[in-house]
């Protein structure tokens, strides 16, 4: 029963995301991504660059990714990333 606990709360606190997509102006935009739990380490990146590159395909266009920044380790505690991007 411990152990399914322990799992439970693991799971639950390990989590990838991205947030919703927002124009900053000139044909850009940014997304941001958050991932928590040392195994989902680095996928913030991938879930918010797959998010990115949906929004332009559904424009008929593709992602040109033009600024990433990272910060934390999702083993510690969070890793997050902000992508800057046009769709061209």
């Amino acid at each position: 029963m411990r152990a399914l606990l322990f799992a439970l709360v693991v799971m639950v606190a390990s989590c990838v995301s991205a947030s919703e997509i927002q124009p900053i102006g000139d044909g850009r935009y940014t997304i941001s991504g958050e991932a928590s739990g040392g195994s989902n380490a680095g996928k913030e990146t991938t879930e918010a660059t797959k998010a990115a590159s949906a929004y332009c395909a559904k424009q008929s266009k593709r992602m040109v990714l033009q600024n990433v920044e990272k910060a934390g380790k999702a083993v510690k505690s969070e890793e997050n990333v902000s992508l800057i991007f046009t769709c061209e």
